[in-house]
């Protein structure tokens, strides 16, 4: 975790900043910095956006696909697929490939991605669902595979969440996560990005969603 510098009383507090705003206006505020961005290259270029980066976002992602082993043909949910380079893996692997995001901007590049760069081979065409921030527009048991990679410490409402993925998980499916940990909020980063776009960082502990 990278040192803030700042004090403890003038740390943002990821909660207190969600709880000024709607799961709806938050929703909405994370589209909005999508759109503001005049350059989306580095979302695009998304895992090898930056050598500093790409070493363990590759090795997360790597160990979280390990771990959920989804066969080809599995209907795989993308949970925060954000510009959809998880989704990108996912569809290369034979996967029927839910891409779900808060912000349609996020989508938009997802749809960008897979243009600019198709799969090799027959592989099922990837969908793009818009998130609520409250409800998946999906089916009751209807996905084998959850993939829900740094993702769910951005959710104000994760209890909500993660109820919501046990509704469309299929009996025996299984939802994965990788997420930064429990000091996140703290970190340099996070505490930058609060500050100047309102979207709040939070803390997560993974044995909270186990519980």
């Amino acid at each position: 975790m990278a040192s803030t510098g700042l004090d403890a009383g003038d740390l943002i507090d990821a909660r207190a900043l969600a709880a000024a705003s709607t799961v709806e206006e938050l929703a909405a505020r994370a589209d909005e910095l999508v759109r503001s961005m005049e350059d989306p290259t580095a979302l695009l270029a998304k895992p090898c956006s930056s050598l500093r980066e790409a070493p363990d976002v590759l090795a997360c992602f790597g160990m979280l696909l390990g771990g959920l082993a989804p066969l080809p043909g599995m209907t795989v949910l993308d949970f925060g697929a954000g510009s959809c380079w998880t989704s990108h893996f996912l569809t290369q692997l034979g996967c029927r490939v839910v891409a779900m995001d808060v912000s349609a901007a996020m989508l938009e590049l997802g749809r960008r991605r897979f243009e600019a760069q198709p799969v090799f081979g027959d592989r099922p065409a990837p969908s793009f669902s818009l998130f609520d921030g409250r409800r998946m527009p999906l089916d009751d048991a209807s996905v084998d595979r959850i993939l829900c990679f740094d993702a769910l410490h951005h959710v104000p409402n994760p209890d909500d969440v993660v109820a919501e993925m046990g509704r469309v998980l299929r009996p025996g499916g299984v939802a994965g996560f990788s997420e930064p940990g429990p000091y996140h909020s703290r970190d340099a980063q996070s505490q930058h990005e609060m500050r100047r776009y309102g979207v709040p960082e939070f803390d997560l502990v993974l044995e909270d969603v186990w519980r």
